[in-house]
């Protein structure tokens, strides 16, 4: 099993390949884009800005605000989410952009709620 990189290595390898990481978050960032506005996974888009930011570890993140071109109800949600397509649609969406974090240090540390 491949042993996962921790936070303070994959900083170092960030900060030493700028170049390549601000590449790789550009495309990262359009496919994502591609797939909200462009394949209409939220329906019609209105509008959409972002801003990109560094964290102090030297991450980017975007900041994203869309407007969508529809007033999309719960209701009409229950009923898209009949539809097998849709379905489909929206969970290799979700795959494609929820990760977990394994850093091992919170994973032996009992969680406090």
């Amino acid at each position: 099993m491949e042993q996962l990189m921790d936070n303070y290595k994959r900083a170092e390898i960030i900060a030493s390949h700028l170049v390549a990481t601000a590449k790789y978050f550009h495309l990262l960032i359009s496919n994502i884009l591609d797939t909200m506005i462009v394949g209409g996974i939220l329906g019609p888009i209105e509008a959409y800005f972002g801003t990109v930011e560094s964290q102090g570890r030297g991450f980017l993140q975007l900041h994203l605000l869309i407007w969508l071109d529809h007033d999309m109800k719960p209701a009409d949600m229950k009923d898209k989410i009949q539809n097998a397509e849709f379905r489909e649609k929206l969970k290799a969406y979700l795959e494609d952009i929820i990760k977990e974090d394994l850093d091992e240090s919170k994973t032996n540390t009992p969680s406090k709620i």
